[in-house]
């Protein structure tokens, strides 16, 4: 019953493209018109206070590593969670912020940061981020992870790059569409693929030849 379908990336334009003629009816004809667009991916300058608590975590040279995003279960945070619990056996010294708002479903995701015996130690849990103070996290964390499953676009991707930060995001069609030659993809069938990733930067950060980031030209929202 749609005249048109507008998706917010390449590969879900082409899955719906696919799908559709094995649901529609036999007896009526199915859309015909599925475009795509990407989404922006500038965050607008904004000012306002931001937490002490925020602020001085992000500001130092030992800043965490950050990930952005509603806690469900598509996010995939239980495998970051994995990755982290085997990276800190030999790097107790690295930092992971999760910034996101408390979904369905997540429960045991949530009990089990609130749980972690690194919890304010190593560990940051924000819930209730102002877009300034998430600014903050971005600008100055050490890199980006984004392990989702499932996505139509990931939009953290793009704010990432747009903050010229080290990327790191699981390896799905659509994460390859939307980063590119840009992030560093690991797989999903096993957290120490990440781990590697990580430990890979931290050598390189450590000897001083951390190479630059690659920057591209990146979709304004007034494009979009």
């Amino acid at each position: 019953h749609s005249d048109l379908l507008l998706a917010i990336s390449d590969t879900v334009r082409d899955q719906v493209a696919a799908f559709i003629p094995q649901a529609a009816s036999t007896d009526l004809p199915a859309c015909q018109e599925i475009y795509s667009f990407p989404l922006g991916a500038e965050l607008e300058n904004v000012t306002g206070p931001v937490r002490e608590a925020v602020r001085t975590l992000f500001d130092g040279d030992d800043a965490p590593y950050l990930m952005v995003a509603t806690f469900d279960p598509r996010k995939n945070y239980q495998y970051l969670l994995d990755a982290f619990d085997r990276l800190w056996n030999d790097r107790p010294d690295l930092k992971l912020c999760l910034v996101g708002r408390i979904g369905s479903r997540c429960d045991d995701v949530v009990q089990r940061i609130q749980q972690h015996p690194r919890l304010g130690k190593s560990l940051f849990l924000f819930s209730d981020l102002t877009d300034a103070e998430l600014h903050h996290c971005y600008a100055g964390s050490r890199g980006v992870i984004f392990p989702s499953v499932v996505e139509g676009f990931g939009l953290p991707i793009v704010e990432s790059l747009w903050f010229g930060k080290k990327t790191f995001v699981s390896d799905t069609p659509i994460h390859r569409e939307v980063g590119a030659a840009d992030c560093c993809y690991f797989g999903l069938d096993d957290p120490n693929s990440l781990v590697r990733q990580l430990l890979g930067w931290e050598k390189l950060l450590a000897a001083g030849s951390a190479p630059t980031l690659p920057t591209r030209k990146l979709t304004p929202w007034r494009d979009s």
